[in-house]
């Protein structure tokens, strides 16, 4: 099997289960449409890239820790399926990088 056909899956529940969550809802459908009333340009950003992109503050690496028959491993970037307790700060990182 060659590097091209390997997948790495990270278990990353416990990790996910210490993040404090968002405590405040999102915004109402109707209250962004509202918003875009009279507008005439409108674009839609796919954060589906997002990850992977944004570093990890070295001291924060050993919390993203996984372990393989190959060895020990820390991500330097964020991973998909990490929960993330400030959306907005997501975004601006995604749109930053």
């Amino acid at each position: 099997m060659t590097l091209m056909n390997l997948r790495l899956c990270v278990d990353l529940r416990s990790l996910n289960s210490r993040v404090v969550k968002q405590k405040y809802p999102f915004p109402l459908i109707k209250d962004c449409l509202s918003r875009l009333s009279n507008k005439s340009v409108f674009t839609l950003l796919n954060l589906e890239d997002g990850f992977h992109h944004i570093k990890i503050h070295p001291d924060h690496t050993k919390f993203f820790l996984f372990a393989t028959p190959d060895g020990q491993f820390e991500f330097t970037r964020l991973p998909f399926g990490v929960t993330v307790r400030h959306q907005q700060s997501f975004r601006r990182e995604s749109l930053k990088s």
